[in-house]
């Protein structure tokens, strides 16, 4: 097999999530044309540069029509999921094995990712099918065994092949949480493995709580959507405008809401030093956290470069606090969890006895021996990350979200990535929405994600350490929606 080597650095890599894309089609054939390589290198290298303008530039230009039109509402939010979890990897090789198939492969200490594409065997060749995954399918630092499922997609036989599948993760992977599939009105797949709490030997259920990661970034958005939709909020207002206290008034004057929700105020992040070092009791609010990045120089002009920010969204809660009044998780419950029927979800203090609540785990620096991430982590979870549910609370999020109970039609269509209607404007409730979407959580001890067409929805919760939980659910959505 012919194979390339490029090795050059771009920039730095961000995050720990896989990401697939709904393929248009095409077949899983053997070599890739020089024009094919270039094309792929061309989508490798705007990702890298975190500029989610860029990225977006070059899915238009690369993608044939076919999966374009896999998201009607546009692809605005997958170039910048693309943009900030994928920064900064350096290209360490290209692998081509026939006819229009072409893999590359991105090197970073964090991570080694592997994208695979399939190309229009008509020119001019566009990319029509396109994934991204951990190289060599990391699990947990082991290959992810084969999913086969069923060529008919009986929903008995799938539901046993699912159930195989995870059975083996769990005793030869060491897998450990719950997992939730569904495809239409049929439940494939809704059961857990391995231990919440390992010093009591305590097992994990379906309704076991597992912490969300970034996951609850989502809330975050549908927050700001909420004040966005009845004018309390425009996307153009300062900071300097909504937190006149914000310790820093220079940059405050130039950030914007727009600025913190696209990852591009250039604020540095928390998670450095003075996080590691500091007792993460100390982080109970949005404003918590402000010591922590606010005093120090921006990164980048804001609306000038494009970088993943958990910074940006601390002061997006505390924007949601300022205006309503109210703590930013009491708004979360009011205006999330209530509404979506997402009774068992919550914001849960690591320091506290809960019930029904996984403790995490990760392996010790020293021995590699598991260990509570009580001490890794802030204390309660914030607008950037670490609320607590279940499988199906994440279901139901998913259902309320799509047939418009979290926000009208119009900011529902935001969300997902389309333009920002008029402030004020609410269509009436249409047909429940159906763009393809992915988010996805990672922490020390903590791995989520969910995958949701509004057809099939797959969602893995672990208290282990990325990226198993994520790796398997791309992987279920991917068989599922592939054909196999």
């Amino acid at each position: 097999m012919p194979r390339s080597a490029i090795r050059r650095p771009i920039s730095r890599t961000l995050g720990a999530l896989a990401v697939s894309l709904l393929t248009a089609g095409a077949p899983l054939l053997a070599s890739a044309t020089a024009d094919e390589e270039a094309r792929g290198l061309r989508l490798v290298t705007a990702i890298a540069t975190g500029d989610a303008a860029r990225v977006l530039e070059a899915i238009h230009a690369e993608f044939a029509p076919s999966l374009l039109d896999k998201r009607p509402g546009g692809w605005h939010s997958m170039a910048e999921r693309l943009a900030s979890r994928h920064a900064g990897w350096e290209v360490s090789g290209v692998l081509t094995e026939g006819p229009h198939h072409l893999e590359i492969t991105t090197r970073h200490p964090d991570a080694n990712w592997r994208l695979r594409f399939d190309f229009d065997p008509e020119p001019p060749h566009r990319i029509a099918s396109f994934g991204i995954g951990p190289d060599e399918g990391e699990a947990g630092g082991q290959e992810l065994p084969p999913l086969e499922l069923p060529a008919s997609r009986a929903p008995e036989a799938t539901a046993a092949a699912l159930t195989a599948w995870f059975d083996l993760l769990y005793r030869e992977h060491g897998f450990s949480g719950a997992a939730l599939v569904v495809s239409g009105d049929r439940t494939l797949l809704e059961d857990a493995w391995g231990l919440a709490d390992r010093r009591w030997g305590v097992p994990n259920r379906i309704d076991t709580r597992f912490d969300l990661g970034s996951i609850n970034k989502s809330f975050t958005q549908i927050l700001i959507g909420r004040l966005l939709a009845d004018s309390s909020l425009d996307l153009d207002d300062t900071l300097a405008e909504l937190l006149p206290e914000y310790p820093n008034p220079e940059p405050a004057r130039k950030i914007t809401v727009r600025h913190l929700l696209e990852h591009s105020s250039g604020l540095p992040d928390i998670f450095g030093p003075a996080f590691q070092e500091s007792s993460k009791a100390l982080y109970r609010t949005p404003r918590d956290y402000f010591p922590l990045f606010a005093g120090r120089e921006l990164d980048f002009e804001p609306g000038r470069g494009h970088r993943y920010s958990n910074s940006g969204f601390m002061v997006l809660g505390a924007i949601i606090e300022a205006i309503t009044g109210k703590p930013y998780p009491e708004v979360v419950e009011e205006w999330v969890f209530e509404p979506a029927g997402m009774t068992s979800a919550g914001f849960f203090a690591r320091d506290e006895p809960v019930s029904n609540v996984a403790e995490g785990y990760t392996p010790r620096r020293s021995d590699g021996r598991l260990t509570s991430n009580v001490f890794r982590l802030p204390v309660i979870g914030s607008p950037a990350g670490s609320a607590y549910a279940s499988v199906r609370d994440l279901l139901a999020f998913d259902t309320a979200l799509r047939h418009h109970r979290l926000l009208s039609a119009s900011w529902t269509a935001w969300y997902f990535g389309g333009p920002a209607p008029a402030l004020g404007a609410g269509a009436a409730d249409p047909e429940p929405a159906k763009n393809a979407v992915g988010i996805a959580g990672g922490a020390p001890g903590v791995s989520a994600v969910m995958e949701s067409d509004g057809d099939v929805a797959v969602i893995v919760l672990s208290n282990f350490d990325p990226p198993l939980a994520e790796n398997a659910g791309v992987a279920v959505y991917r068989a599922l929606r592939s054909g196999g």
